[in-house]
């Protein structure tokens, strides 16, 4: 089974032509022509002339086939390797469903290669896994195969010397992958480099998300020479040929130098990273104990510089380490035997047998991400307009899909699904249903926030252009997609954020028409006063904290009439710390709620006209601010509730900073404050000048409540 899915793999990413299967189309060929030169020296007249064309035909055969792999190469330079290959479905299933396979005659060659440079290069275990992701990922990015021998031997000896990470051992293949493919055309992954790594950053894994800091962040290096420039390192190139690390740590960078280099260094010992793109910035992404860890992060829009698929979305990780996790490993399996089988059934024509093969492949693996493009193609090849047929694929993969890994679901529906429902002689209202689907399933955010309203309005559009634009498609869309999502807190809030940007491009009456749908969907009458409106708001900022979302608090809180965000709450003057307010455009929590919190006022605590904030009577009760990006800390400015009678409430008090925000990475920066006859408290940090993305006052001696009117954090950007 694994030899007809291995080889049906490669015939449909190299050889579109290719038949049955591998064996069968290059060494079948091959036993052929030897068969009939044999026959041509014994037959004569007749039976002779015969043979040679049938000679000729299988020869014009043989070298079609090669010529259609797209590389001069021929398999009988490799033919020991490609039998070794053939024989061994472990290895086969490695090669063919551990990720993307492109030009797998390369892989082969490259394998081949690094088993003539290394003896033991193919010994089966970690040997031959070091093998394989390397041909793997450099076939893949179609680089020089002396180069891929290069980095398999710097994998092959430092792990005999037992020289790497400890967890390397374990990796699976496609984290395999990422570790020995790393950028395989940048100079952080020479082998100077990775030795230079090897040597100067071995660290434990869990300190990988930190080792960027190595580095100096230097916009211009000593000589005045930009980074953005072509000089910026010329005048150590003499120094540190082919070693981009040195210059890094030496010379300095900005993001993308930092972050390479902690990526590159963690890879440089067996530990799994990669960098990310973000706007306006290059972070990177480090393996810490089985859990993906950004790392120089400002914002959660952020694109993989290394992909599992065919997108660069940061759920795509999470998602394939769980379909590749050990409990579903069997069901993979089945489910990637399921969809080989599938294309061998559509090449023989027989389009009921690969549907019912594809649907097999769907039930026995959801999360089998290539699964869902080809079952998609399959339709839009033999069922374009089948409507039942396409309802039938949207529904299992929203149900499949879309509970755990909605931003990944989402990808497929706008890549392979929405385009052809609309074609399927779907009618609005049909469209709209499978729309709504989704949202009835997506339960949870995911491993991140994700491009939520982006895809809102891949729907809206799809039904709007059925509808002819008519402004009732919009909102239609919206009073279902709302209606499906207001069960679950992670998209309640960024729903209805949605709907106030789709009520812009309507008339008059379809905004009054959405404006009461809004209100509806909160479970109240269409006559909210605005101080009712904004209570029932702060049941959706509370969510929006909750996930850490700044991008929905904010559109929630330019709803709410902004005279019941700031209600006698203005803050007294106090004098500011250097730098800037960089809690401005940030996003406060606290440790809890209670009966006397305001959440509708929240984002006015970042501001001098003030908010409420009231936790409940916890042990260590704590205010916090999410700033937009990073930071060094100056100096924190804390303003209680302007009630003497309450001041007790603000002792001991302490300033904790923090990078992610969880529970177990808080740490503190400057003094206690043990007690104090004043609501304003200020902390100063600039001989510390720690740097945060999360910022908190935290109040400890015994169960008690914490509430405050402001709070403002001072200091630099990071970055």
């Amino acid at each position: 089974m694994y030899h007809l899915a291995y080889t049906e793999i490669a015939r449909q990413e190299e050889y579109r032509n290719f038949n049955e299967a591998l064996k069968k189309n290059v060494q079948g060929k091959k036993d052929e022509i030897a068969r009939l030169e044999n026959e041509v020296s014994k037959k004569k007249n007749a039976e002779k002339k015969n043979a040679e064309f049938r000679l000729k035909c299988a020869k014009s055969d043989l070298k079609r086939l090669q010529k259609e792999a797209g590389y001069p190469i021929s398999f009988e330079k490799h033919d020991k390797v490609l039998q070794a290959i053939l024989a061994d479905d472990e290895w086969m299933d490695d090669i063919a469903f551990s990720g993307e396979m492109h030009r797998f005659a390369r892989v082969v060659q490259i394998i081949d290669a690094i088993a003539k440079a290394d003896s033991g290069a193919l010994k089966k275990g970690v040997a031959r896994d070091i093998t394989t992701a390397v041909a793997l990922e450099y076939a893949r990015n179609n680089c020089r195969t002396v180069d891929a021998v290069d980095r398999a031997k710097y994998f092959l000896k430092y792990w005999s010397q037992g020289r790497l990470n400890s967890s390397f051992d374990k990796l699976p293949m496609h984290h395999r992958r990422i570790v020995c493919g790393w950028k395989p055309n940048h100079s952080s992954g020479t082998v100077k480099a990775f030795e230079w790594a090897l040597k100067n950053v071995h660290i434990p894994d869990w300190q990988y998300p930190a080792s960027c800091w190595r580095c100096g962040y230097v916009l211009d290096n000593v000589y005045g020479d930009s980074v953005h420039g072509s000089h910026y390192y010329a005048p150590w190139a003499g120094v540190a040929t082919d070693n981009h690390m040195w210059l890094t740590k030496n010379v300095g960078g900005v993001c993308g130098g930092l972050s390479h280099f902690g990526a590159a260094s963690a890879c440089a010992n067996g530990v799994p990273a990669l960098t990310a793109g973000e706007p306006g910035h290059c972070a990177y992404i480090v393996l810490v104990n089985g859990k993906w860890t950004p790392a120089y992060s400002l914002s959660w829009e952020r694109g993989l510089h290394w992909i599992p698929w065919d997108n660069h979305t940061f759920s795509s990780l999470h998602l394939t380490d769980d379909l590749y996790a050990g409990k579903n490993a069997k069901k993979r399996r089945l489910s990637d035997a399921a969809r080989v089988l599938a294309r061998m059934y559509q090449n023989k024509g027989d389009a009921q047998k690969a549907l019912a093969c594809y649907e097999t492949a769907a039930k026995a693996a959801p999360l089998n991400y290539p699964l869902w493009r080809e079952y998609a193609a399959f339709l839009g090849d033999k069922l374009p307009k089948d409507k039942e047929a396409w309802t039938k694929l949207n529904t299992v993969l929203c149900k499949g899909m879309a509970t755990k890994y909605p931003e990944q679901c989402a990808e497929l529906l706008k890549r392979c699904v929405y385009g052809r429902l609309s074609k399927a002689d779907m009618g609005v209202k049909e469209l709209t249903e499978a729309c709504a689907l989704f949202w009835k399933q997506a339960e949870v955010m995911g491993p991140d926030r994700w491009h939520i309203e982006k895809f809102a309005n891949e729907q809206l559009k799809m039904c709007r252009d059925a509808a002819g634009n008519k402004e009732d498609a919009a909102i239609d869309l919206f009073i279902s997609v709302l209606k499906s999502a207001a069960p679950h807190d992670a998209y309640s809030g960024s729903m209805m954020a949605w709907g106030n940007k789709v009520s812009e491009g309507l008339s008059e009456a379809g905004q009054r028409k959405l404006s009461e749908s809004m209100v509806q969907a909160l479970g109240a009458d269409n006559k909210l006063d605005s101080a009712q409106k904004a209570k029932l708001l702060g049941g959706l900022l509370l969510a929006a904290e909750k996930a850490r979302d700044i991008t929905t608090f904010y559109a929630i809180s330019k709803m709410i009439d902004p005279k019941e965000i700031h209600a006698d709450a203005a803050i007294p003057d106090f004098k500011p710390f250097p730098g800037k307010l960089v809690s401005e455009g940030g996003m406060p929590f606290a440790s809890s709620t209670s009966q006397w919190d305001a959440p509708h006022t929240h984002s006015g605590l970042l501001t001098r006209k003030g908010g409420k904030m009231h936790t409940a009577k916890d042990n260590n009760a704590w205010i916090a601010v999410k700033l937009p990006k990073h930071a060094y800390i100056t100096g924190v400015v804390f303003a209680g509730t302007n009630d003497w009678k309450l001041v007790h409430r603000f002792r001991p008090v302490r300033v904790q900073v923090s990078d992610t925000g969880r529970d177990d990475d808080w740490h503190d920066a400057g003094p206690v404050i043990p007690s104090t006859g004043n609501y304003i408290i200020t902390f100063d940090l600039q001989k510390e000048r720690p740097k945060a993305l999360y910022v908190r006052v935290l109040r400890s001696g015994g169960p008690e409540f914490f509430h405050a009117n402001g709070i403002y954090v001072f200091g630099e950007p990071a970055a």
